[in-house]
């Protein structure tokens, strides 16, 4: 009977130890610090992904070992001195990194450069395959690009100053977005459902029109 015990409590002490060791490695979000990503755990440990004191947003890609990043670079012109960015991806396990886009595919409009100045919300695609972000391009209008996680390329874009993703029912892979443009209240922001070519699903009176609908859909 005492060995049955034994046997019991070794048992359950190999579950309890295998199920943290599991929790362990159960990337739960990213944290920025001192300019360095640092990956926190399940069950509260941390792990240090970068080392450049330069990164400034993060985000997990689900399924995988990689996490998404921004790396700001500094730059001079003249006495002009600015940032410009770099779209990252390191592998939280080999902590190995890869660029994944450091330049537009265009000079833009408003400074004549491709570097990338700006990158807005950035967000990874419900297929774990892109990413989405707002950037610079035109004098009036910024623009959502689309690019590719394992190539780089830019795969698709249109004009928008703001945006987020339909993830599930009837519009699933549209996109909420608020476009710069001369309409009905002259120069302003307006607001649009469209998919990823850009077309125009509806249209929307206000921002607060576009929210109403999105839940109403959502629920």
């Amino acid at each position: 009977m005492k060995q049955f015990k034994s046997l019991i409590l070794i048992l359950i002490g190999t579950f309890i130890t295998a199920n943290s060791i599991a929790q362990e490695k159960v990337p739960a979000k990213t944290q920025i610090m001192l300019g360095n990503i640092f990956l926190i755990y399940s069950n509260g440990s941390q792990k240090q992904l970068t080392y450049n004191e330069s990164d400034i947003e993060a985000l997990i890609v689900p399924n995988s070992k990689e996490v998404v990043f921004i790396r700001q670079v500094p730059r001079r012109s003249g006495s002009n001195e600015y940032f410009a960015h770099k779209i990252m991806i390191v592998d939280h396990s080999t902590l190995i990194e890869k660029v994944i886009t450091d330049s537009k595919p265009y000079l833009d409009g408003l400074d004549g450069t491709s570097e990338i100045l700006n990158v807005g919300n950035l967000t990874i695609s419900p297929d774990n395959q892109f990413i989405y972000f707002i950037t610079e391009k035109y004098a009036t209008s910024s623009i959502l690009a689309k690019v590719n996680l394992n190539s780089g390329k830019w795969i698709e874009f249109f004009p928008a100053q703001s945006f987020s993703i339909v993830e599930k029912g009837q519009f699933k892979g549209s996109f909420f977005v608020g476009v710069s443009e001369v309409g009905a209240k002259g120069r302003d922001i307006y607001y649009k459902l469209a998919d990823e070519n850009g077309k125009i699903l509806k249209e929307f009176e206000s921002y607060e029109a576009m929210i109403s609908f999105r839940n109403e859909i959502l629920d």
